[in-house]
């Protein structure tokens, strides 16, 4: 998985211990999924040998709110992302002889998505910190669907792809 941001904000301080962040920009996300030496049951058949390729990217503009309180030399952060995605995947399914490969079904679409953000930081001295933040990403997106057999093109109404994933982040932060 491959997570990319660039923005550009401003910081509006309210009070001494208070701030609302606020950003726009662009962000890009990739899924590269990798199944081999895989075998699927389905009701009596098994598939054996599974040795498929998935990759979708998702990207977009973004807008981003962002509260941060600090008290003493704990710093407590809240932030919310919004953002209009472009999809694109292609997989390569193995065990279909009647698919064309190294790409046998591509997606593409349109949606949104939302990133939710909660951080605490804890300075260790004047010159370094210690943070942990949790953040939720959940995007969902419709389109077309298309098969590449061996003799046609079919293409189909893609019902929905949706990507909800969760990270945890423990950094310590030092300054030269």
């Amino acid at each position: 998985m491959l997570d990319l941001d660039l923005n550009y904000g401003k910081s509006h301080i309210i009070s001494p211990k208070l701030r609302i962040d606020t950003s726009l920009g662009y962000s890009y996300h990739r899924q590269h999924l990798k199944m081999y030496d895989g075998n699927q049951v389905i009701g009596s058949a098994s598939l054996e040998g599974l040795d498929s390729l998935y990759q979708s990217n998702w990207k977009g503009p973004q807008a981003s709110i962002g509260l941060s309180y600090k008290n003493k030399d704990d710093v407590y952060s809240l932030n919310y992302t919004h953002q209009d995605i472009d999809l694109n995947g292609h997989t390569n399914w193995n065990l279909r002889s009647d698919l064309k490969h190294p790409v046998s079904m591509t997606q593409t679409g349109s949606g949104n998505g939302k990133k939710i953000v909660v951080g605490y930081e804890h300075a260790v001295s004047d010159f370094s910190s210690l943070s942990l933040t949790l953040s939720r990403y959940n995007y969902s997106a419709s389109g077309v669907h298309t098969f590449h057999l061996l003799s046609s093109d079919p293409a189909q109404k893609l019902n929905a792809v949706n990507w909800q994933a969760n990270d945890v982040k423990l950094v310590y932060r030092s300054l030269f």
